[in-house]
């Protein structure tokens, strides 16, 4: 009687067994499912300088292969450093064994278009040129005068504007005869507010029977002038001294090329400057400046 009682108890409690182990298996299934390793990446391209962030569902580690190029943190912030891909590789810290990668890519920071400037350079005075108004002169250097110089002032833009030579400081380097060609050269040396330039002037042979002149003689007969009146060459009396010692006062003077120049304001007094062209007999153009100073009334 009691081996039947325990049989039955057995079969009994083998049949527990039975239906409570069939109800343990599909409650371990569903709970391994939930703990599967899932990553996620917002943004897997970035540029040099950006974060992304790597999510996992699980608690996990992360890890990069290039730190060089992106950097992770424990939180799976990733930041990019230059251009280049890293593979960040995400371990479950619950099983090692299961690890997910995401590769990203790091680009180089888009650099804003530059503006174009509109703001001009200050202007500046970078040098000056100079050169003589005659290609060729009367064989004296003591004919060449300062006014005779076309000078320049030359900015760095290129422009350049107009300098009285009074202003100048001219000197002689030298005066040579050229073996090559049997020219007469002169060279001289132009200054002016600390920039120099050289010029070279022809000096040449004028036979005696070609007559050019060589003084001025002048006087102003316009009267008192202010800032408001210009000074005129039909004010000025002119008498020229030529090359073989004789005078002639100058009346018609529409062919007479005249410059007036203050040359020392605070004294009032002003210079004439006129240019002669002529041909000597071998049909040479021949140049030479010839000037004289003047007292002018002037009232300020």
């Amino acid at each position: 009687m009691k081996q039947i009682q325990i049989k039955k108890s057995f079969a009994i409690l083998m049949t527990l067994v039975l239906i409570l182990g069939g109800a343990v298996i599909p409650q371990s299934k569903v709970a391994n499912a939930a703990t599967k390793l899932k990553v996620t990446c917002s943004k897997k391209t970035i540029y040099a300088g950006a974060t992304t962030k790597v999510k996992a569902n699980v608690k996990a580690t992360f890890k990069s292969s290039n730190t060089a190029v992106a950097s992770v943190s424990s939180k799976g912030i990733v930041k990019g450093k230059k251009a280049g891909t890293a593979k960040i590789t995400v371990t479950s810290k619950a099983n090692k064994k299961q690890k997910k990668t995401i590769k990203i890519k790091v680009i180089k920071k888009k650099s804003a278009p530059t503006q174009p400037t509109t703001e001009k350079p200050k202007l500046q005075m970078v040098g000056i040129r100079a050169n003589y108004r005659g290609e060729k002169v009367p064989n004296d250097i003591s004919k060449i005068r300062k006014f005779g110089v076309n000078l320049e002032a030359v900015f760095n833009d290129g422009s350049t504007i107009a300098i009285t030579p009074s202003y100048a400081d001219l000197h002689i380097i030298e005066e040579k005869e050229e073996e090559t060609n049997g020219k007469h050269i002169a060279t001289f040396c132009v200054e002016y507010q600390g920039f120099t330039t050289t010029m070279q002037v022809e000096l040449v042979d004028v036979d005696s029977s070609v007559i050019y002149p060589t003084e001025l003689a002048a006087t102003y007969s316009g009267g008192v002038i202010d800032s408001s009146k210009q000074l005129s060459i039909n004010d000025i009396n002119l008498k020229v001294r030529y090359s073989n010692g004789t005078y002639e006062t100058v009346v018609d003077k529409k062919n007479i090329r005249a410059e007036l120049y203050w040359y020392y304001p605070s004294i009032k007094e002003y210079v004439t400057v006129y240019d002669y062209t002529f041909k000597d007999t071998k049909g040479n153009d021949l140049y030479i400046c010839v000037y004289d100073s003047i007292g002018v009334p002037y009232n300020n």
